[in-house]
């Protein structure tokens, strides 16, 4: 940002340079002029003539000559009753002595008309002036930049006229004058010696050098008040190779030595240089002894306008002022009231548009340090202010653009991609560095107090972070296939939320709905090189499907996938759920040390230890285990211990349904006749189950759960309690119970809440229950019955060893909780007339013995 680059350029002692001119007509008018009717009259009164030739006179106080004056010829032009009353001089020539040492002033004109009634002196033809410039002035055609020789000011001009009665003398005509390389003039002049006032009535102009540059000034009059030193000038332009200054009314408040001490511009004030242009209502400008400018103040709507079609720039402030440094370079500028700035660089390779930048604030302050001359610039070029810090306070505002031509880091052939990152604070603050081309670039960014970071991609990637403090840094140089400033990094700390919205893939129809994350922390730090975002203390984000908290996250933000660390807690969304539902069966919690979510994919890892697993659960139900891995687009779940050996848990709990009573033990093979025996003894009926209410605790090696299918699988090292007894083997199968349906479409992962429809164990099955111990290789659990159902192979029958009811054995054995009966199923003889054998040893226990 460089609002102060015309500022710089433009030489603001250009305009109190015109001051030269009203000292100089001045000098002609009030000095010369004033004197010389005196003078005339005193050698009239010596001539007493018609007509005196070569008359000489000589006037001097204590041996030193005042003035000398020589006339040709005096004659008398009429006479009346009291002596001779008008006169003309011929040939006049007169000297002044005394302004400087051994320096003189020297008038010359051809013929001069002095009527002493009237009081008037008049020139008839023209008159020439030799003046001695005044200190001031004489420092002025100094253009090597030193203090110069005194040298004499030439004035030209006629039909001068002095009328005693008034104390005016003025001239209608042209009046010019030269000094060293400065040439002016003016149509008309005029001085009140009454009022000590000198008047340039029309036409003011003047031509000449201003530090090695050619000077031209014009003005429709001007005016110079020699009692308070001030000379005020009307319509002035001011104009020295590409830089003009102009205002409707210029005023200049000299010192006593006749230097420019302040000026004033009031009306249509326009400063400019070459495409670049400043202009205000009013300007008010300070300078040294020296004639350079210290202090400038614009005001009354400041504007700032480049019409260069490689950077076009336009600003505004309602005030703007600069302090500058003792070579006249800015050192400070604040501009105030709706202070902002606007540039579009077309010179880097990027979009037809331009890469922008942009500033706003109410208050915008800028520190500039000296800057060194370009190699190879001509000598004496003066150097350029380099913009070194910047503030912005009251609702700061920066934007900027950077092109990256080659896309993201995605893949190589990906689309060109333009970001605009835009920053806003209460209070701004920007440093800057020289760049290669000698231009300011800013380096770091802190912001105080709602700080706001957002990034947007012409292909449709968004970021939106606030917080209450924002340090960035950003890269300054160009990165291939790249231009334009970038965040290389940022940190925002206190409060921090953010708003983030991957770009839509390249194959995605048009208005298909693009995933949005949201994140809150105490602290957010971002790597533009990466491209990931981490938010630490009580960190939380939420997406479409998933709600996190953790120490620590870690966001990528092209993809949306995320990775956290420390104490992390879950949700993932299912079934149209929503974050924060507790009570449905569509909500799944997670709870680990770590976790990792690939967001396109809907994959998500949790992960903890043995000693500490990863826990999840819907209502009752839950999952515990080292590595837990949920697959959306699939919709399944996996389970997984950290060492080999090790076990997960699972716990399936039912949806407390209407409670049913058991149905009638039913054999397995009914299709056919079953040799069954029943035991005798008096046994209690089996009791009614409460469908779905049960309880079923699993405890495997791993777990495979798949929600379409509505089963989990377990192996290896497999057991199950709760559901009136504890059961092992090395693979088991959970059915569950169909999902309900809602109206919020298919859910990434449904979970593991529901009721137990049955189970399927096989692979060494043991049963235990109070009073009773099965084994076998298959048993199936039936929830709404409360029944199992062992089975075993021809070499390993099943059997079931009863504290009342004996050992069991058969082809399958059904029974139900613990003193219940036993139905013993035997398979149908086959052709060659065998079949299975049941085997039944009771023992017959006295009363009373347990």
């Amino acid at each position: 940002m460089r609002l102060g680059l015309s500022v710089r350029r433009l030489r603001w002692g250009l305009l109190a340079s015109a001051t030269v001119l009203v000292l100089l007509v001045a000098a002609f008018l009030g000095y010369g002029h004033f004197r010389m009717s005196k003078i005339a009259q005193t050698i009239i009164d010596r001539a007493k003539k018609h007509i005196s030739e070569g008359v000489t006179y000589s006037d001097s106080v204590g041996g030193k000559i005042n003035y000398t004056l020589h006339a040709d010829r005096v004659e008398t032009k009429s006479t009346g009753s009291g002596g001779d009353e008008v006169y003309i001089l011929h040939g006049v020539k007169l000297d002044l002595y005394g302004r400087t040492e051994g320096g003189a002033d020297h008038v010359y004109g051809k013929d001069f008309e002095y009527d002493r009634t009237v009081g008037t002196v008049k020139a008839l033809g023209a008159v020439d002036m030799d003046i001695q410039a005044p200190t001031s002035v004489a420092g002025h055609n100094a253009n090597s930049g030193h203090q110069a020789e005194p040298e004499d000011i030439h004035v030209k001009t006629s039909g001068l006229v002095y009328v005693k009665r008034l104390g005016v003398a003025a001239t209608g005509e042209r009046v010019d004058f030269t000094y060293g390389d400065l040439h002016g003039s003016s149509q008309g002049a005029e001085f009140d010696n009454g009022r000590n006032v000198l008047r340039l009535l029309a036409q003011v102009e003047a031509t000449g050098e201003e530090h090695g540059q050619p000077l031209h000034l014009t003005a429709t009059k001007a005016d110079y008040d020699r009692t308070s030193n001030v000379a005020t000038f009307e319509n002035a332009v001011v104009k020295s190779g590409e830089r003009t200054g102009k205002a409707d009314q210029a005023i200049t408040y000299l010192r006593h030595d006749s230097s420019v001490e302040r000026l004033e511009g009031t009306g249509n004030v326009v400063l400019s240089q070459g495409t670049r242009q400043v202009s205000s209502s009013h300007l008010d400008a300070t300078f040294s002894t020296a004639s350079v400018v210290q202090w400038m103040k614009m005001t009354g709507g400041v504007t700032l306008v480049d019409t260069n079609a490689q950077k076009p720039v336009h600003g505004g402030a309602s005030v703007a002022e600069v302090n500058f440094d003792a070579k006249g370079s800015p050192a400070k500028i604040v501009a105030t009231g709706g202070a902002n700035i606007a540039e579009v660089d077309h010179r880097a390779a990027g979009p037809s548009q331009g890469l922008r930048r942009t500033l706003s604030g109410n208050q915008i302050t800028m520190n500039f340090v000296p800057g060194v001359a370009p190699a190879g610039s001509a000598k004496g070029t003066k150097p350029k202010s380099i913009l070194r810090e910047l503030h912005v306070v009251a609702g700061a505002k920066a934007l900027g653009d950077s092109w990256s031509a080659t896309g993201n880091s995605v893949g190589a052939k990906a689309a060109p991609v333009l970001k605009t990152s835009e920053v806003a604070a209460d209070d701004l603050l920007g440093e800057f560095v020289e760049g290669a081309r000698g231009e300011a670039e800013l380096k770091t960014l802190h912001g105080r107090g709602h700080t706001q970071l957002q990034q947007d991609t012409s292909a449709g990637a968004e970021q939106v972070s606030t917080g209450d403090t924002l340090e960035a840094v950003l890269t300054t140089g160009p990165a291939s296939g790249s231009s334009g400033s970038r965040v290389e990094s940022a940190v925002q700390t206190g409060h921090v939320a953010i708003h983030s919205k991957p770009a839509p893939k390249p194959d995605a129809k048009p208005g298909a709905k693009v995933d949005v994350t949201a994140a809150t922390a105490e602290r957010a730090t971002y790597d533009g090189a990466t491209e990931k975002l981490r938010l630490t203390g009580n960190a939380h984000v939420i997406d479409d499907t998933t709600e996190m908290s953790a120490a620590s996250i870690v966001v990528d933000q092209p993809t949306g996938n995320a990775e956290a660390e420390g104490s992390v807690v879950a949700t993932v969304l299912g079934n149209g759920g929503q974050s924060g539902d507790t009570t449905g069966g569509q909500v799944t919690h997670v709870m680990s040390l770590s976790a990792k979510l690939q967001h396109a994919a809907k994959l998500a890892e949790f992960h903890g230890t043995d000693a500490q697993p990863a826990k999840l659960w819907q209502g009752a139900s839950q999952v515990q285990a080292a590595n837990i891995f949920l697959d959306g687009d699939k919709h399944t779940m996996a389970a997984r211990p950290q060492a080999n050996g090790a076990l997960i848990h699972a716990v399936f709990a039912g949806a407390n349904a209407a409670p049913k009573p058991a149905a009638a033990p039913k054999p397995v093979a009914a299709s056919k006749p079953a040799e069954a025996v029943q035991k005798k003894t008096a046994t209690p009926a089996a009791k009614p189950q409460t469908a779905g209410s049960s309880v079923a605790r699993v405890a495997a090696q791993k777990m495979d759960y798949s929600d379409l299918q509505r089963e989990a699988t377990f192996q290896g090292a497999v057991r199950i309690d709760g559901i009136s007894g504890d059961a092992q083997s090395q693979r088991a199968v959970v059915f569950l119970t169909p999902a309900a349906k809602n109206n919020g479409g298919a859910a990434p992962f449904a979970g593991t809440n529901g009721s137990v429809d049955h189970i399927v164990l096989s692979g060494e099955v043991n049963l235990e229950q109070p009073g009773r111990h099965a084994t076998g290789e298959t048993m199936l659990y039936t929830e709404a019955t409360g029944q199992y159902v062992l089975t075993g192979t021809p070499g390993r029958l099943p059997k079931a060893i009863d504290a009342q009811q004996g050992t069991v054995t058969g082809t399958t054995l059904i029974f139900s909780d613990s003193g219940s009966t036993i139905i013993v199923a035997g398979e149908p003889a086959t052709s060659k007339g065998k079949g299975t054998r049941v085997r039944t040893e009771t023992e017959v226990r006295p009363e009373g013995k347990k």
